[in-house]
């Protein structure tokens, strides 16, 4: 009897687990603005397999850079262009990034190096607008905080 109330409770226990897993992975949408910077197989392969990273490229699209004030506007000649890249090798083209709608920025479409423990800039075109990366272990620990909230 004892052994019986252990295995149902067991399969009770293992069914739920495997409905909330199947669950979060389902609700973790493809946000059109990936599918621009990003091959569709690649983002269906993350959205089965690697839902966590998935979460981050969609975390990154509105949350991992930021336009830079006159501080670092005025360094702006020592600056790297920012280029669009890729989708398919995400590689950098030869096309530079001449303007940019503030209001409807798509960094998917967009080649970058993110540091390690610095904020990145680049300029774009000769707008005299500065768009900055946060770093690596600063956007981790912002997408971290995010994800506990």
């Amino acid at each position: 009897m004892k052994k019986t109330i252990i295995k149902i409770i067991a399969l009770v226990f293992l069914s739920n687990i495997v409905y909330f897993t199947l669950s979060a992975q389902e609700n973790i949408k493809i946000d059109s603005r990936l599918k621009n910077g990003y091959q569709i197989e690649y983002l269906q392969n993350l959205q089965s397999n690697s839902p966590s990273t998935l979460l981050l490229l969609t975390y990154n699209l509105d949350n991992s850079w930021f336009i830079a004030d006159e501080k670092i506007s005025a360094k702006i000649e020592s600056m790297e262009y920012l280029y669009y890249k890729n989708p398919e090798t995400q590689e950098k083209t030869e096309n530079k990034v001449q303007s940019i709608d503030l209001n409807n920025i798509n960094i998917a479409t967009f080649y970058y190096e993110r540091e390690h423990n610095a904020n990145k800039f680049y300029k774009i075109g000769n707008t005299g607008v500065v768009i900055g990366f946060y770093s690596a272990t600063e956007n981790a620990n912002r997408f971290n905080n995010h994800k506990n909230q």
